[in-house]
């Protein structure tokens, strides 16, 4: 266990003089996202993701497969967990970092693992998790490699990614080696070189949503990353109607079946996608013309959809689902979104509760849509 006391990550590097380089993002739209069944008014903002910046750090401790920083000083250079250490934030990574105090925390981490000459870190905390891979994790280093003079230095990825993860970075990573390092362990870096969130999506679990805040997504390197990725995949006229099947999992629809049975009759593709490659995604998804899904990692995928995709997600109608993240992907990839709100039923109050979808609404809604063969 390592006690430390949190500092700004930014702050530190700028009073160390260790800033390589930085630069405002540009303000952006987040637009009221489009709800059916619903009364709910969620609004509309415009706000600016986090500021871009690359810090070079010295001999300093890394968590494998976490932002988490320590310097010799038992300081944690954090830029989230400075800002936001509120109790309705979830704390990342929650099995590793505890707060005890504001501005104290405890790292359960193994001793020193390895010492790592020089490395790129551009972790999120959630790298496992698809949408945050694709989302957070990617276009740091979209944005990293426009500077040639990083362009051989290794990345620290971790070594449990799902093959997935790891064929999505393989499509833009062509000049940076590869070193896998053990979640959850520590590791002394001689040289490391930080790349800046470029988005910030926080785990709200209470509260009302923020809009200024928690979850703002950037979509300039977001758009670079998406250009790259399916270079090559947008040729044909998509056709194939397609639901994602989410099964009996957190966030659970209840009446998920119910909801396929009735999508066949109307000529969907049931698609689980638990053991499709990334390439097969990538071939699946410029070929859709519709796409229905629970509200999950699976709909990351919008970002492969060819413009003019219409897409409805399935979910819930708790405080803090944060309606806004599908729009943004949306606006990314120039895709149409909807979300259709099902009803909690209250096994536990927070994010993650399980719903169910009134069959009768949503299907007069997905017929009237489908007939007229307009945008949802």
């Amino acid at each position: 266990m390592i006690s430390v006391t949190i500092r700004n990550l930014y702050e530190w590097l700028k009073e160390k003089k260790q800033i390589i380089y930085e630069n405002c993002q540009e303000p952006i739209l987040i637009e009221e996202p489009k709800l059916i069944n619903s009364d709910k008014q969620c609004g509309s903002t415009i706000t600016r993701p986090p500021d871009s910046y690359i810090g070079l750090l010295h001999s300093v401790y890394v968590v494998g497969g976490t932002r988490i920083i320590i310097n010799s000083d038992k300081e944690l250079l954090y830029d989230e967990l400075a800002l936001f250490q509120h109790s309705d934030y979830g704390v990342k990574p929650h099995s590793i970092l505890q707060l005890t105090a504001k501005d104290k925390a405890n790292i359960k981490a193994w001793t020193v693992t390895s010492i790592i000459k020089e490395g790129i870190l551009i972790n999120c905390d959630h790298d496992a998790n698809y949408f945050h891979w694709l989302v957070e994790c990617l276009p740091k280093l979209v944005f990293l490699d426009t500077f040639e003079e990083f362009r051989d230095i290794p990345l620290l990825v971790r070594e449990d990614l799902h093959p997935n993860l790891l064929q999505a970075l393989e499509r833009i990573n062509k000049t940076h080696p590869i070193i896998h390092v053990k979640y959850g362990h520590l590791y002394l870096v001689e040289k490391l070189i930080y790349v800046s969130d470029l988005s910030r999506i926080l785990d709200r679990y209470h509260g009302t949503w923020n809009l200024e805040t928690d979850s703002v997504i950037g979509p300039y390197w977001l758009k670079k990353l998406v250009e790259k990725l399916t270079l090559g995949y947008h040729t044909a006229t998509p056709w194939r109607k397609l639901y994602l099947y989410r099964g009996n999992r957190y966030r659970c629809l209840l009446n998920e079946s119910e909801v396929e049975l009735e999508l066949l009759k109307r000529g969907f593709e049931i698609i689980d996608l638990q053991a499709r490659t990334f390439e097969f995604q990538l071939i699946l998804f410029s070929q859709a013309e519709t796409v229905i899904a629970p509200s999950a990692a699976t709909l990351t995928n919008i970002l492969l959809c060819q413009k003019n995709t219409r897409i409805v997600a399935l979910t819930h109608d708790y405080e803090g689902i944060g309606f806004h993240i599908w729009p943004q992907l949306a606006a990314v990839s120039e895709v149409f979104v909807e979300q259709f709100i099902g009803r909690r039923v209250h096994k536990q109050e927070w994010v993650h509760d399980d719903y169910t979808i009134p069959l009768d609404r949503f299907f007069a809604y997905l017929d009237s849509v489908m007939h007229s063969g307009g945008r949802c």
